[in-house]
């Protein structure tokens, strides 16, 4: 009360305030960080379905659809080369 009375802040009053924008601060920047990481994650599901789709290799004995780079068919067994 002292302080109040002089017209003076009090100590606590100025670590107040500082953890108020502290903690507003930080807010801000795990709401950034969300929306960044939203961001980041769609544009790797994009990603994925454009090459996952697109590098597909077809087995010349069943026809069903493998991998990129496989070196046998995922549901016959036979040699993709």
């Amino acid at each position: 009360m002292a302080g109040k009375a002089a017209g003076v802040k009090e100590p606590w009053e100025d670590m107040r305030e500082a953890f108020e924008t502290a903690g507003e601060e930080m807010r801000k920047a795990f709401q950034k960080a969300g929306e960044e990481m939203r961001k980041a994650f769609a544009e790797a599901r994009t990603q994925v379905r454009i090459h996952g789709t697109a590098r597909r290799v077809s087995c010349p004995s069943c026809g069903a659809n493998n991998p990129h780079g496989a070196k046998f068919c995922q549901k016959c067994g036979k040699s993709l080369s």
